[in-house]
């Protein structure tokens, strides 16, 4: 992989708009020291000048910065070992808009690939999205991946920000990487989580597929390392230094609005991915807005295929919990398509108020925003969940061997789709299968 050094104007231009402050590392600091905004070179500063290195654009006082920056990124109360920037690139690691690989980043110290975000200031939410181009799983280590968002993000234009690979390793988990930062949106401005806690919980708003330029990649499995919590994981393809066969880590799925968005399965690290990148220094909210809707949910309990129309309606409306309204389920039968269950109006929203469709006549034929994968109190479902649709699609008719005999048995088998999928893909399951639930849109 060739990791392009970032041209020294964009580097600085980006680092200084950013308000980045050093923080700790959660896996440790640089050595003798942390940088703000890139490196020093193998030494301390004093009374303006760098032992092995000089500065460029300000003075120092005692040893950091003062309204200046260094060749590559400004020093701030210390020094770093490791190598020294020139332009972003490091001796010992080169860096891309001022992630080095093995040394110190651009608004943060690392130790060992893992970055302090640092989150600084309320300057709207962090753009989050996934690289158009694929690695292997020889990513040069976390600094690695970090070098190719900074790269991405300049590319496109992007707010200044420290852009930050999510992968975990074997000894260092993601959600470690972003400090107290808060709040991501994709490039279009839809958000994807508001928390962290969200993420690790499954609470995906919008699924992550846009790249840093905004082009929807769609469905695409994305190296990540991680688990649904976030935590480390031995499935790094070593660390992310290792693209060779044999080799396996985390992949996750860019369609996903659960907790598959990052563990959705092990793959070979010889197979080319893309990666998610996320801003790590900014705390604001990310939510979708309020707007009149329906609601819609997915039910927490499974539903018995020989219960019945009447059967799978009642198991929504003992499901919707605090919601008014009443509910029906999203479901075919031999003689009704899912779709003729329900009149035109307001547009179905689950109950964190994403919009399942802008428009309530695209809710049965065309892809959807999101998928449908909080209950009605708001917690997500299993990744692997599956619903119940009883047809090929939602305007489709069932068939007796589509609808478990118009669910009336628990032989034979009946069409559902992934719950958290976007895009209804049909597949047979069993019809006394045990994890098969239901979706429930208000009339």
């Amino acid at each position: 992989m060739n990791v392009r050094a970032l041209p020294l104007g964009l580097a600085l231009s980006m680092i200084a708009a950013c308000n980045c402050g050093p923080e700790p590392a959660p896996d440790g600091g640089t050595a003798g020291g942390s940088t703000a905004g890139g490196s020093t070179a193998g030494g301390s500063t004093a009374g303006g000048s760098t032992a092995g290195g000089s500065t460029a654009g300000g003075s120092t006082a005692g040893g950091s910065t003062a309204g200046g920056s260094t060749a590559g990124g400004s020093t701030a109360g210390g020094s770093t070992a490791g190598g020294s920037t020139a332009g972003g690139s490091t001796a010992g690691g080169s860096t891309a808009g001022g992630s080095t690989a093995g040394g110190s980043t651009a608004g943060g110290s690392t130790a060992g690939g893992s970055t302090a975000g640092g989150a600084a200031t309320d300057a709207g939410p962090n753009i989050a999205f996934v690289t158009e181009r694929t690695f292997t799983g020889a990513l040069g280590g976390r600094d690695g991946g970090d070098a190719i968002c900074m790269q991405d993000a300049l590319d496109a234009g992007l707010p200044p920000n420290l852009y930050v690979a999510w992968l975990s390793t074997s000894t260092g988990a993601v959600v470690d990487r972003f400090g107290a930062a808060r709040g991501w949106v994709r490039p279009d401005g839809k958000p994807v989580f508001d928390t962290l806690v969200d993420a690790i919980s499954g609470r995906i708003q919008y699924p992550l597929s846009l790249t840093a330029r905004g082009d929807d990649l769609g469905g695409r499995f994305v190296y990540t390392g991680a688990q649904a919590d976030g935590g480390t994981s031995s499935f790094d393809c070593n660390g992310w230094t290792d693209g060779t066969n044999g080799r396996n880590a985390w992949s996750g799925s860019s369609h996903s609005s659960g907790g598959a968005f990052t563990a959705h399965t092990v793959d070979d690290c010889t197979n080319p991915q893309p990666i998610y990148c996320l801003g790590s220094q900014n705390v604001s909210s990310a939510r979708a807005p309020q707007m009149p809707v329906r609601r819609a949910f997915v039910t927490p309990t499974r539903f018995l295929a020989n219960g019945g129309l009447s059967g799978a309606d009642a198991l929504c409306a003992a499901s919707k919990g605090t919601l008014p309204g009443t509910f029906r389920a999203l479901l075919a039968t031999t003689s009704a398509s899912a779709a003729s269950r329900f009149d035109g109006g307001l547009p179905w929203a689950r109950v964190d108020d994403v919009p399942l469709t802008d428009a309530a006549g695209d809710m049965f034929t065309s892809p959807w925003n999101t998928g449908m994968s909080l209950d009605s109190s708001g917690v997500a479902v299993p990744p692997g969940t599956r619903v119940w649709v009883g047809a090929t699609g939602f305007t489709a008719l069932g068939t007796v061997s589509t609808t478990c005999n118009n669910w009336s048995a628990l032989m034979g088998f009946g069409f559902s789709r992934d719950a958290h999928a976007r895009i209804t893909i049909t597949a047979g399951s069993s019809c006394g299968a045990s994890g098969v639930h239901l979706i429930c849109l208000e009339e």
